[in-house]
């Protein structure tokens, strides 16, 4: 058992589908992001490189406030957050729950 077959079982893959932004992001309506991380820090940076690409076809500035201003009008975007991994943990099953916009 070497580093890289440690490696391999800790790799998550993770899915993220933003969708309903069409309103106010014009050439974008759905997002969806598939990523391979190694830990759920690397969760973080998937989600600032999500915020790059939403707010640069955008008049906006954050994620926070793309969403705000959908949230605000009673707008609908809705997000699902699926990991998949050999044995999810807690955290990871909080992550899933808390990344749907459902569950909110």
């Amino acid at each position: 058992v070497g580093l890289a077959s440690v490696r391999a079982k800790s790799v998550k893959e993770i899915s993220i589908e933003i969708s309903g932004l069409s309103k106010y992001l014009i050439d974008v309506d759905v997002l969806e992001c598939k990523a391979r991380i190694s830990t759920l820090d690397d969760l973080f940076r998937v989600w600032s490189i999500i915020e790059a690409v939403l707010i640069k076809g955008s008049q906006f500035y954050t994620l926070i406030d793309i969403y705000g201003h959908y949230a605000n009008r009673g707008d609908t975007v809705r997000v699902i957050t699926s990991i998949k991994s050999r044995s999810k943990s807690p955290l990871m099953r909080a992550i899933e729950y808390f990344g749907q916009s459902s569950s909110a």
